[in-house]
C-alpha cells in the first residue's frame, strides 16, 4: 500500500497575527487639536441675458490626520510571535510592533466649470 503524499490538517484559528501582537493590540487614544479651513472662489460672467458661465476653485486642509496605512509598525520581535506558531511567552528586547498614532496633514483641491442657460 502506498503512503499518502499529502497530510490533511485542521486549520488553526487564533487571535492576532504577525502585525497584531500583545504589544500593539487593544484600544489606544490620543486627543489633538486640528484645524479644518476651506476656501472657495467662484467667478461668473453673464454671456447673454439667458446664458452665464462660471469657473471656481476649492481648497480644503485638515491637520493632524491619522491615516490607517501609517499606523503599521513593520518591526517584529521574533521572541513574541503569534500564539499559533508556539512562540515563547517571554518577551526579550524591544516590545515591537508598537502602536504608532502617527499623524500627517491632508489637503484636497478642486476645480469646477459651469454653464447655465435659462429659458
Amino acid at each position: 500500500m502506498a503512503a499518502s503524499c499529502c497530510a490533511w490538517t485542521v486549520p488553526v484559528v487564533g487571535p492576532g497575527g504577525f502585525f497584531a501582537l500583545s504589544t500593539n493590540s487593544g484600544h489606544f487614544t490620543r486627543d489633538e487639536f486640528a484645524v479644518l479651513p476651506e476656501v472657495n472662489v467662484n467667478l461668473g460672467y453673464q454671456l447673454t441675458s439667458r446664458a452665464r458661465a462660471c469657473v471656481g476653485y476649492s481648497f480644503l486642509y485638515l491637520s493632524n490626520v491619522v491615516r490607517l496605512g501609517d499606523q503599521i509598525d513593520r518591526n517584529i520581535n521574533t521572541t513574541q510571535g503569534p500564539p499559533f506558531l508556539g512562540a515563547g511567552a517571554t518577551l526579550q528586547g524591544q516590545p515591537v510592533p508598537a502602536p504608532q498614532l502617527r499623524s500627517s496633514d491632508f489637503w484636497a483641491q478642486g476645480f469646477n466649470v459651469g454653464l447655465e442657460f435659462r429659458y
